[in-house]
């Protein structure tokens, strides 16, 4: 497919999706609505793609091939992933006698306070479900029409990253960083972007899987528990991880990573 025939539809889908979520990210800034309503921005990219969706005649149908569990091995393991990871990290430490975070934190999110177990599908059906249906429920696919693997998804990347931009001026996790951490955010934003993308390939471009996962690991990592080491041990797992994957794409004639193709 020519680039010209897929340009205009993610144009479309661009400026729904940056439109909701920076207006009521706006609106968290201008103090017009509460703080809680941050958990709302992650419906931007689910507004895009359903936008795409209608105009195709295809919202049902698309929304039941995406989220249909083709592969349970990869909805399982690959999307209790951050989850199952988490749990040996802890016990790594645990083993080494180096201190780790509390369990009960993870129910602690900004401007909700200690939701406790309300926390998990807070996360999965606001981040989860809302950014994944845009991301690869029709982003990625839309860039892969035209483009490779790798540049599908270093194209998302840009976006992705530029759809953040508001989150920097209300949200104390992203205010709060500084020039180098914002570099790094980059970067492991890349790595998410990578690692996210060739899951939803290897699932059989199942959406539930990376809705799992993105949800699992921001319950891991976007909580108060995620201002320990075991968040930081993951981030550098999932960089680690993405590495690999990056090569393999560059590197198409390389048997040692025949495994992640």
């Amino acid at each position: 497919m020519k680039a010209n025939k897929i340009w205009p539809r993610i144009f479309v889908y661009v400026l729904v999706t940056f439109s909701f979520t920076w207006v009521v990210a706006l609106l968290i800034v201008l103090k017009v609505i509460p703080g809680y309503f941050h958990y709302a921005t992650g419906f931007g990219p689910l507004i895009g793609a359903f936008t795409l969706f209608l105009m195709d005649r295809q919202l049902w149908s698309t929304i039941k091939e995406l989220l249909v569990v083709k592969k349970p091995y990869w909805f399982w393991i690959g999307g209790l992933s951050p989850i199952l990871l988490g749990a040996l990290l802890m016990l790594v430490l645990k083993i080494i006698g180096y201190p780790s975070p509390s369990l009960s934190d993870i129910g602690k999110v900004s401007f909700l306070g200690d939701i406790s177990f309300l926390v998990v599908p807070l996360w999965i059906f606001t981040f989860g479900l809302g950014e994944e249906f845009g991301w690869r429920g029709f982003l990625y696919p839309e860039l892969k029409k035209k483009y490779s693997s790798l540049t599908a998804t270093l194209i998302l990347w840009v976006i992705w990253l530029a759809w953040h931009i508001p989150f920097f001026f209300y949200l104390p996790t992203y205010s709060n960083m500084n020039i180098g951490m914002i570099i790094g955010f980059a970067f492991s934003l890349l790595s998410g972007a990578i690692l996210l993308n060739w899951l939803f390939e290897k699932s059989g471009r199942n959406l539930s899987t990376t809705i799992l996962w993105h949800g699992m690991f921001n319950l891991i990592t976007a909580s108060a528990f995620g201002s320990g080491n075991i968040a930081m041990m993951l981030s550098m797992l999932v960089i680690f991880f993405s590495l690999a994957i990056f090569s393999s794409w560059v590197l198409p004639k390389a048997k040692v990573l025949n495994f992640l193709r």
